[in-house]
């Protein structure tokens, strides 16, 4: 996985998993 995914993905996890949005318009 690309460097941005594993950001969003920790991102993700730190801020409650899925119920965070996503930190950019990336895909």
């Amino acid at each position: 996985m690309d460097v941005a995914a594993a950001s969003r993905l920790e991102h993700g996890v730190l801020h409650g998993g899925a119920a965070a949005p996503p930190q950019s318009s990336a895909p």
